[in-house]
């Protein structure tokens, strides 16, 4: 599915952002219609291995999901022990979004919300603000205080304390303001670098009666 809500500067992938819904939705009608053509093949063949990748695969809509689910099912039966994979953006998946995968997969781990994240199984609240975290600085080289203040339950002493650490490990490279974080003009081939550290950040030692 090559198409992102915002597309990364670092990222090699054929994708694009939509300006609005026609291209996301065209693209599906062309491959629905793709997927009808399967049925002209044998009918002893059955799906043991499917792919959602991208760009980003749940920026599709509820019904989208639905739809493009339907017609591979009915092209082809899956297999017993069948794998489906998914790219997922934490940032907008959303329950709409994970009730159409659950509902039209039967996959059991995303109903049960058990994503494999690099942290752990569960999908929750610190996994969503390392998502944040990384996004912001591949993207854009700066995150914003206010914004993730706003979007997530950490406290403004915690989340300068993170900055102040992150920030000792590469000395001259990142700028601290009242605004938030910001990687310097100098710094910015080695985001990834910076990213890693945020993602590695011990979220533990935070006071779980106010944090997540």
């Amino acid at each position: 599915m090559p198409f992102c809500r915002r597309v990364c500067w670092f990222c090699a992938c054929r994708t694009q952002s939509p300006h609005s819904d026609a291209s996301v939705k065209a693209k599906v009608r062309v491959l629905n219609a793709e997927i009808a053509l399967i049925t002209q093949l044998p009918k002893d063949i059955t799906l043991s291995r499917l792919l959602w990748g991208g760009g980003t695969p749940t920026l599709l809509s509820a019904e989208l999901i639905r739809d493009l689910v339907a017609a591979i099912t009915k092209a082809e039966p899956r297999a017993l022990r069948a794998e489906f994979s998914l790219e997922i953006d934490p940032n907008e998946i959303g329950d709409r979004r994970l009730h159409a995968l659950a509902s039209s997969t039967h996959i059991r781990t995303i109903r049960d919300r058990h994503f494999a994240t690099a942290h752990g199984h569960a999908l929750g609240g610190k996994d969503l603000l390392r998502a944040r975290l990384i996004e912001a600085l591949m993207c854009d080289f700066r995150i914003c205080r206010a914004e993730i203040l706003s979007q997530f339950a950490i406290s403004a002493d915690q989340l300068e304390r993170m900055f102040q650490e992150v920030s000792a490990a590469f000395p001259g490279m990142l700028q601290i303001s009242a605004k938030g974080l910001d990687i310097c003009k100098e710094a910015r081939p080695l985001p990834r670098m910076i990213a890693r550290n945020f993602d590695a950040y011990d979220l533990s030692c935070f006071d779980r009666r106010t944090a997540f």
